[in-house]
């Protein structure tokens, strides 16, 4: 009778910690998606200033928790954060069926950030995960096309995609939406894409959030290396090809803790891409000599720079994407080197763990 007794409590104790728990993660998931509408409408209605300003929203959700009841918080959370995600009324990304089948569909991109902007993109998987099914999270690889004719290096885009050894893996391969002035892969319009991809991607459950890689030809290959460290806090490793951005539009000190690749044709003289790939690679080995490993011994710059002998503005494409894919991202850090630069006029609201409460 007193074991019949002891179970029933602890029965019912168990359905009312579920309970509460269900309330509770239907609270953050009503705090998640009202932040998310919150941040939707002020850029319909403030427009490119709100986008610009990047506050964060002022509504908090507070909870104390007991130290061995972190790892439950943590998986509450991020479902709650999914739900929200999905309760989003907003444009979704398509469903990643196998690469080969070219599935494509298109963004629009609001007309505040740029005007007439519809990005098409094509999504997909590569490899056994594509042909079975699996359920295993994927490396994700977003891939940035050059600045000829967009339809042309878009088309280029999705072959080359299906012909680099990275399976499995799933793409993104999006077209510029406008050429002439906004054929740029790090402006404001461009920013909001890339944040919606990294968003629904990892929403969907079929990314793996520590395997996120950019990397792009020419002026992708400008744009990887300006998104690189940019959002160096999402990537595992970044590899810009036949580039060469000046070191003030893309700090080289917020890429430690990723790798980071950047081939480029030893006599590539257009743009001075050879010669700024080349201050590139001293920075970079600078920064390897005076600060080798964090705090917890890992090393913090991991590179291959190199100025390819006898070659022009080609190099060889599919050398990136296999040595990008051995590296996985630690989400929590050591050490974090962070220059809060603008891009395209836009800060950070932070970076990796860190949050900026008030600028300057």
């Amino acid at each position: 009778m007193i074991c019949m007794v002891a179970t029933l409590v602890s029965l019912t104790c168990a359905t009312n910690a579920t309970a509460q728990s269900k309330r509770l993660q239907e609270k953050v998931k009503g705090f998640f998606l009202q932040s998310l509408t919150t941040q939707q409408k002020t850029l319909e209605n403030d427009g490119r200033e709100a986008f610009v300003r990047n506050h964060p929203t002022d509504t908090q959700l507070q909870t104390p928790i007991e130290g061995n009841n972190v790892a439950n918080y943590q998986a509450m959370v991020w479902t709650a954060w999914c739900e929200a995600n999905k309760g989003l009324q907003e444009e979704r990304l398509i469903a990643p069926d196998d690469l080969q089948q070219e599935k494509h569909s298109a963004w629009n991109l609001p007309t505040c950030l740029e005007p007439n902007a519809t990005m098409p993109y094509y999504y997909g998987r590569k490899g056994a995960s594509a042909e079975n099914g699996a359920t295993t999270k994927a490396p994700l690889f977003l891939y940035l096309h050059g600045s000829g004719p967009k339809q042309t290096e878009w088309a280029n885009g999705i072959k080359l995609g299906q012909r680099f050894q990275d399976a499995p893996s799933i793409y993104f391969i999006p077209q510029i939406p406008n050429e002439g002035e906004y054929y740029r892969w790090w402006q404001l319009a461009k920013q909001y894409a890339w944040e919606k991809l990294i968003r629904q991607a990892l929403a969907s459950g079929e990314v793996d959030a520590n395997r996120l890689y950019v990397f792009g030809i020419s002026e992708g290959g400008y744009g990887s290396q300006r998104l690189a460290s940019f959002y160096a806090d999402y990537w595992a490793a970044a590899g810009p090809m036949a580039g060469g951005e000046p070191l003030k539009n893309a700090p080289v000190e917020n890429c430690a803790n990723i790798g980071f690749s950047f081939l480029t044709g030893a006599d590539d003289r257009g743009f001075y891409r050879n010669q700024l790939t080349w201050y590139t690679q001293v920075a970079f080995d600078s920064l390897q000599l005076a600060r080798p490993l964090s705090t917890d011994k890992q090393p913090l710059f991991r590179h291959r720079i190199q100025l390819l002998p006898e070659m022009q503005h080609y190099v060889p494409y599919g050398l990136t994407t296999p040595w990008l894919k051995q590296f996985v991202r630690n989400p929590y850090p050591k050490t974090v080197l962070w220059e809060d630069y603008e891009m395209d006029g836009r800060h950070r609201s932070g970076f990796y763990n860190l949050q900026v409460l008030e600028r300057p």
